[in-house]
């Protein structure tokens, strides 16, 4: 594939059921040769062409579903525009920033290279300059690479490596160099494929970038480029063979997310869970590696182990432990488990090592350090002879396994290829470690070490250089408060204690000025696609710490010269080089809605409707337990945050409430005939009319539960034909038929249904088939609407009422077309007076796309259809009967924990209530907003 050409993929997962194999659908952006192998593979099965691996037979089976659905595994398309506008959770993009082939004089070329397996491979050298106009990366093939010759004849080695040379130069002279020119690969991140990356990430949660090209150091510069470093946590692996000369980065802007577990983990580990805090251990763990940064998404021991190495690394970095950042750098092990392979097997895996320091020797070659990280929040134990023994353990397994890959038992052959793998990488961390402190003369000194070893003109340290160290974390320990174990083993263990607090966080950073990094207001972790603030509580405290401790600094000294071109003003975003937002509405910023406070710490606990992850909540809980007042408190937060609610009353308390509190005035609807007209048909299908059609006849079914089949077929009829008399067939559009066409057609018939018309006429006398123009369509609405569906006394008028107005918004929504962001929010005050509405589970599972939420609430969980729960993914249960709460708490937790879990939703306090959402790994209990 070319280099300039851009392809993309994203893909979005149908059905999320656990019970049920998951079907994909994927959207494929690029040249015309987008998708050729899938059409391709389609062709072959539809002509029954034999030779399709099984592995690509997967892709063209169907999975079933209930009622006798069969879907395709993988839906694709290959779609016309030149870049995604939808959301979803994994966006893929192959050699997305532009390359071209350029000539540059040999001369300023160094000319010096490695050789690979004896010559049969060059490795191209690649350079990344952050401090031009725009960042770059410049690749090419050293013209005199040095290293281990072919063990038969070294002229082998020095003829392959001459047959390379007249290849490049017959390349620069077609290029219009001349003999003294050579040629180079030079790839730009501008301002265009910046703005497309941001927006992919906004679009996406996880982005997966595959470029042969460009790497990690766009994202990973602090210094250079710190708003970008600023955005995203980076998994990134070393160079791989089976990659080629390939880079595959994974990233993500959700940030906050992280952090927001990050301050809870800090208070339970009894540190201060500030923003500045929080922010100091992500910066850690991102020096190290993004894949830890990640790895707090986890729970349990893992968590708290990752503060610990964040720790740690800053212990580091202040150069006060014999183990420098200035002169040496960090690799995390569990990045590399082709290294340590064998110690890396699920049963081993607990005895590697966490980090491997490296630096340069004194009298030549490489210094190695194994380093164990821990953890405990009691002295006693960090002081305990299990744990020491422990360490030693693990320590031990990895100095074994470096002896089995380099040792005097290893054949020269198997160290040949394990050197070279060693070499790649140490430079990749060793880059990495450039980048975040490391100073010039030391990484000048460890990079010429590098290619020593691979020359074979030194060797790698041997068993009895290694040295072993071990950080235990202990809070209990007072701030900089250090304690030696002495345990009678060959590492050496240290136990440390610090309090993260603001005056700590200045001394350090004072001390080590690389891991300062100048953030503005245009982050664009801080900004959203058209510009809107979307800052938390966290990074509003983060961001007023930045003002006080950041050093005073000239802003053109430190915004480097590509911002500044890109950008007329320093503290713009990345944002503003984006297209325009895919709606036509502003982006509202990110909505935290707090639900309550933790019953276990105080903290806050927020629900997100967010379109990237199900944003519909369910509430349960017995008459006076809080309900109406929760919902109260959601809708002002919805509102603050702008997303408007849609909320359908059934009863006049929540409408005072609500009057009172919402600043902004309620819109109120009531009933004064329909005021639309629901055989409007607005999808442009052959069969429309007909599946709307449809529709209408489950809407009366709900109205009416005890119409009968035959009933419904003559309903069924009437309608069709109201359709049929204004022009409508099988793929041709007609006029629109007015409402009452069915019911005036029922009645003239010979031989009308007497039961039917019965129970249309109640509706018909208030009206119902008459006013069906004039009502503005909700969703262009930006006011909180009120729809009383208490307005009429006649519960067969409220079903009616309720059942239509939703089946407009349903309408609406697909008029109104895909959204970037949720911008309402449904809610049905006493969901169990509307449970019998089929179009709420379908609704349910199509609308968040579209930017709808839903919250339904409700008395018990029997009331709803069992596909309502499935669409659902966060739960808050307040207290509830026997029956309901052994069914929330079947939702909520394992099987052998039900019975404890039912007992608790039983005995719930008034205005206390049981969350689980989305992600979650257990139910919590928190106290209610009053």
């Amino acid at each position: 594939m070319a280099a300039s050409r851009r392809w993309s993929c994203s893909g979005r997962t149908v059905s999320n059921s656990e019970a049920w194999p998951v079907c994909f659908e994927l959207d494929l952006y690029g040249g015309p040769g987008t998708g050729r192998f899938l059409a391709k593979l389609n062709e072959r099965s539809r002509t029954g062409a034999a030779g399709i691996t099984e592995v690509d037979r997967r892709l063209l089976d169907s999975v079933h579903r209930p009622g006798g659905v069969r879907l395709p595994r993988l839906q694709w398309a290959r779609r016309s525009a030149e870049r995604p506008s939808t959301a979803a959770h994994m966006c893929l993009a192959f050699d997305l920033f532009k390359a071209r082939l350029e000539t540059r004089p040999r001369a300023s070329l160094p000319p010096t290279g490695v050789l690979e397996a004896h010559g049969l491979m060059l490795m191209p050298t690649r350079e990344f300059n952050a401090t031009a106009q725009q960042p770059r990366w410049m690749s090419y093939i050293p013209a005199k690479p040095e290293g281990e010759k072919h063990p038969v004849t070294r002229v082998l080695t020095e003829r392959q490596v001459l047959l390379h040379n007249a290849v490049l130069q017959a390349v620069a002279r077609q290029l219009g160099g001349t003999v003294d020119d050579w040629p180079v690969l030079v790839t730009d991140a501008d301002a265009v494929h910046a703005g497309l990356l941001e927006e992919m990430h906004h679009l996406c949660d996880w982005v997966v970038t595959a470029d042969r090209n460009a790497g990690i150091e766009y994202f990973d510069s602090p210094l250079e480029l710190p708003r970008v470093y600023e955005a995203y946590i980076i998994d990134c692996v070393p160079e791989r063979d089976d990659l080629g000369f390939t880079q595959l980065i994974t990233s993500t802007s959700r940030l906050d997310e992280i952090q927001r577990l990050l301050g809870r983990v800090l208070q339970k580990m009894g540190l201060q869970p500030t923003a500045q805090a929080c922010r100091f251990v992500l910066d850690g763990l991102k020096s190290i590696s993004g894949r830890l940064a990640l790895r707090l998404a986890g729970d349990g021991r893992t968590v708290e182990e990752m503060v610990a190495l964040a720790l740690t690394r800053h212990r580091l970095a202040l150069d006060g432990t014999g183990l420098s950042l200035q002169d040496g750098f960090l690799i995390p092990l569990d990045d590399v488990p082709e290294l340590f392979s064998d110690v890396g097997t699920p049963a081993n895996r607990s005895r590697r090592a966490d980090l491997l320091h490296v630096t340069a020797a004194r009298r030549g070659g490489l210094k190695l350090t194994f380093i164990e990280v821990k953890y405990r929040r009691r002295l006693d134990a960090a002081q305990s002879d299990e744990l020491a023994d422990e360490i030693e353990s693990q320590l031990d397994a990895s100095c074994r396994h470096w002896e089995r890959l380099f040792g005097m038992a290893t054949s020269m052959l198997e160290k040949t290829v394990h050197r070279a793998w060693l070499a790649r990488v140490l430079r990749f961390y060793a880059r990495k470690g450039r980048r975040h402190g490391l100073r010039d003369p030391a990484w000048q000194v460890i990079d010429r070490e590098i290619d020593r070893m691979v020359k074979k003109e030194s060797d790698p340290p041997a068993l009895s250089d290694l040295e072993r160290r071990a950080y235990i974390f202990c809070p209990e320990l007072n701030d900089g408060q250090t304690l030696g174990v002495d345990h009678g083993g060959g590492a050496q263990i240290q136990i440390f204690g610090r309090s993260i607090d603001a005056a700590a966080l200045v001394t350090l950073e004072a001390c080590a000025p690389s891991t300062v990094r100048p953030r503005t207001l245009g982050d664009p972790a801080m900004v959203e696609s058209d510009g809107a603030s979307r800052t938390s509580a966290c990074e509003v405290a983060i961001e007023s710490m930045d003002d006080e401790l950041a050093p005073p600094s000239n802003e053109a000294a430190t915004t480097p010269v590509w911002a500044s071109t890109m950008d007329s003003d320093p503290t713009e975003s990345l944002a503003s080089l984006r297209p325009a937002p895919i709606a036509e509405s502003t982006n509202p910023p990110r909505a935290d809605i707090v639900l309550g406070h933790r019953q276990t710490d105080a903290s806050e606990l927020t629900w997100l409707p967010s379109i990237r992850s199900n944003p519909h909540l369910m509430i349960l809980g017995l008459p006076g337990m809080g309900k109406t007042t929760c919902l109260i408190n959601l809708c002002i937060q919805l509102q603050e945050h702008q997303i408007t609610p849609i909320v359908f009353s059934y009863h006049e308390d929540i409408d005072e409430k609500l009057a009172e509190r919402i600043n902004s005035g309620l819109l109120e609807v009531k009933f004064n005939g329909l005021g639309f007209n629901p055989m409007r048909v607005d999808q442009d299908t052959p069969h429309a009319f007909v599946d709307n059609v449809t529709t209408l006849r489950d809407i009366f079914s709900t109205i009416f539960p005890d119409l009968g089949d035959v009933q419904l077929g003559r309903l069924r009829e009437a309608l069709k034909a109201s359709y049929q008399a204004c022009g409508w067939a099988i793929g041709q559009r007609g006029k629109t038929p007015p409402f009452r066409a069915f019911y005036d057609l029922l009645k003239a018939d010979p031989k009308p249904e007497r039961g039917l018309l019965t129970r249309l006429s109640e509706l018909d006398d208030y009206g119902f088939f008459d006013r069906v123009e004039g009502a503005q369509s909700l969703l262009d609405q930006r006011r909180c609407a009120l729809v009383q569906i208490h307005g009429t006394q006649n519960e067969v008028l409220q079903r009616a009422f309720s059942t239509f107005v939703l089946h407009n918004i349903y309408q609406n929504m697909f008029r109104r077309g895909l959204q970037s962001e949720i911008t309402h929010a449904i809610v049905f005050d006493e969901a169990h007076l509307a449970a019998g509405l089929k179009l709420l589970p379908t609704m349910a599972k199509e609308c968040r796309k579209y930017g709808i939420a839903f919250v339904v609430a409700s008395q018990e969980a029997k009331d709803f259809d069992p596909s309502l729960y499935s669409a659902i993914a966060n739960y808050l249960t307040l207290r509830l009967n026997e029956t309901d709460a052994r069914q929330m708490a079947r939702i909520f937790t394992t099987s052998e924990r039900v019975k404890d879990c039912a007992d608790d939703i039983k005995r719930m306090a008034k205005y206390h209530a049981m969350y689980n959402g989305e992600g979650s790994r257990r139910p919590v209990v928190i106290r209610l907003l009053a």
